[in-house]
């Protein structure tokens, strides 16, 4: 495999996003045995686990933004692109490790505000 600029935001998405499948196929497969849609692992790992899904669709989303604008502008300035030192390698990497250090960031309240509440049950 090439080690291009675009090759490297493909990797971090489909880090994310196995990330993501592996952190919630137990909670899923939990939900779909039971039955019941409730939740079997805690009040502790709630948070927890919403936190790193969160994370893991932020990193999605802003690895989503940065392929677009990195083919906007090798669409939009092809000669700029392929010139500059806009889409290096390096500069690739740092943006995709601003990407992760963002989203855990931009999480990070949520982790600490976050409240488990019980619900009682309703009759209809």
């Amino acid at each position: 495999m090439r080690k291009s600029p675009m090759n490297l935001l493909l990797l971090n998405l489909a880090i994310a996003d196995l990330l993501y499948l592996l952190a919630f196929t137990p909670f899923w497969l939990s939900m779909s045995v039971y039955g019941d849609g409730g939740w079997h692992f805690g009040d502790m790992f709630c948070p927890i686990a919403r936190f790193f899904g969160n994370i893991f669709l932020v990193i999605s989303i802003l690895t989503y933004l940065a392929i677009c604008i990195e083919r906007y502008v090798a669409i939009v300035h092809p000669i700029a692109m392929h010139t500059s030192v806009w889409c290096t390698r390096s500069r690739v990497l740092v943006i995709a490790f601003g990407i992760w250090v963002f989203a855990m960031a931009y999480q990070f309240p949520y982790l600490v505000v976050f409240q488990v509440f019980d619900i009682p049950e309703k009759s209809i």
